[in-house]
């Protein structure tokens, strides 16, 4: 097993080396402010039974039902509730009960920013990462009120540990954001990287949602492009429980209208008809280019219009216990720059990248991408209530319908016969016999 945690340090917060105690089996940390990754890969036999564990956490009937779409890549679709039933699944089953590394690892998970699971088929090896922006909760000024204090190490021998401490140089390339500083592995060394993240943005429902809801990416200022063919680009993952009219979207006016450009891909469950039980896939997953406002001063906005399907009172979203509605939930979109490399531009590999993860793939090989960051203090899920029958208001309902349409059948019968009987009853006895 393979471990390798590093620490970034904010513009504004120094590091003191005299803090960093190094001995043959671990590492101490002290007073330490500064965002965190740790990945963990494991080995063959490892991921074998880790593939197993994560089988039978992921068919449990408390985790929201899996459902897989395919575009450039497989991807997988799974709604968890809180990432606090994985950490203790894990804790619980893949860590020993003398690994006290593990279990400290698994209970970090719960205050992770995101934790990403990634499977080599080439090398058979998981990859596990999570990513803290900060060591615990902030202030209101946004300053964080605790540092990291820890030790971080082998502790029984098996785990090849890496330990970088970086902050942020002057960088040789524009494009660039250079980090140096300690990587720390048995030895001594330094190194230089890049790492691209520009600006933040924040997502919301448009209020009143109705069954048309919008949703808004609001920026708070304006954003100049990192080069004159750049993109700024969301990409969306959508719930069989959204769908969006690919028609409505397409028109040049309507997106202007919403600081939008094109669609530049749809892929996934686009039917417009279709109910939400009806569908075949987990959902859809679009591609939208948008438009930054040229005149725009400080903070503006982009609105993605949306649609809900119709939803049966025992689907898959969470009842917020209000009759006769269930609770939908959308994560937020990624929002980037896409621009081409230069000609001659050297495209060397970033270990802080995350790739696979969809709109990657919809794009060429050489193509940077600077991400904007999302600004929330909860989670990334945008939430509102959707109407569906109330099953305990529709005990009566099959019985009374039958009644009706056996009524409005009784009731037509009888003007039907009734009026012949008229009819038979007015005619003259001249007519009459011409008839006979």
């Amino acid at each position: 097993m393979r471990r390798r945690v590093t620490f970034i340090i904010p513009k504004g917060h120094d590091f003191d080396e005299k803090d960093l105690l190094i001995s043959q089996d671990k590492i101490h940390i002290k007073n330490l402010q500064a965002a965190r990754e740790d990945r963990i890969t494991l080995s063959i036999s490892q991921t074998l039974r880790m593939t197993n564990a994560l089988k039978r956490f992921f068919s449990q009937p408390s985790v929201l039902s899996e459902r897989f779409a395919s575009s450039a890549s497989f991807q997988y679709y799974q709604g968890l509730l809180s990432s606090t039933s994985l950490s203790n699944y894990i804790e619980e089953t893949i860590c020993s009960k003398k690994d006290s590394a593990c279990r400290h690892d698994a209970e970090r998970i719960k205050s992770a920013d995101y934790f990403d699971i990634d499977y080599d088929t080439i090398s058979q090896s998981f990859t596990f990462t999570a990513y803290f922006g900060r060591a615990h909760p902030v202030d209101a000024t946004g300053q964080i009120t605790k540092p990291w204090n820890e030790y971080i190490g082998d502790f029984n021998g098996s785990v090849a540990t890496e330990i970088g401490i970086l902050s942020s140089q002057k960088s040789t390339e524009p494009e660039e954001l250079s980090l140096g500083g300690s990587l720390v592995q048995l030895s001594k060394d330094t190194r230089s990287m890049s790492s691209r993240s520009l600006s933040t943005f924040s997502t919301n429902f448009v209020k009143p949602t109705g069954l048309h809801p919008t949703l808004r990416l609001t920026f708070p200022r304006p954003l100049p492009p990192p080069a004159p063919t750049c993109g700024l680009l969301s990409y969306l993952t959508l719930p069989s429980t959204f769908f969006v009219d690919k028609y409505q979207i397409s028109s040049t006016n309507f997106l202007a209208s919403n600081n939008l450009k094109a669609l530049r891909a749809l892929s996934g469950e686009t039917d417009l008809e279709a109910p939400e039980w009806a569908t075949s896939q987990w959902g859809s997953a679009m591609l939208l280019e948008l438009a930054p406002s040229a005149n725009a001063k400080g903070a503006w906005s982009a609105e993605i219009p949306l649609q809900l399907r119709y939803s049966s009172s025992d689907s898959s979203g969470i009842s917020n216990d209000l009759p006769g509605q269930v609770q939908a939930s959308v994560p937020w979109p990624a929002v980037f720059w896409a621009c081409p490399a230069e000609e001659g531009t050297k495209m060397s590999v970033n270990p802080f990248d995350r790739v696979s993860l969809g709109y990657d793939g919809l794009f060429g090989p050489r193509t940077m991408f600077y991400h904007l960051r999302p600004l929330s203090n909860d989670s990334l899920v945008e939430k509102l209530s959707v109407p569906v029958l109330d099953l305990g208001e529709t005990q009566y309902v099959a019985s009374t319908t039958i009644l009706a349409v056996m009524a409005s059948f009784l009731w037509a019968s009888w003007l039907l016969a009734r009026s012949l009987y008229i009819r038979e009853k007015s005619r003259s006895p001249t007519q009459a016999k011409k008839d006979n």
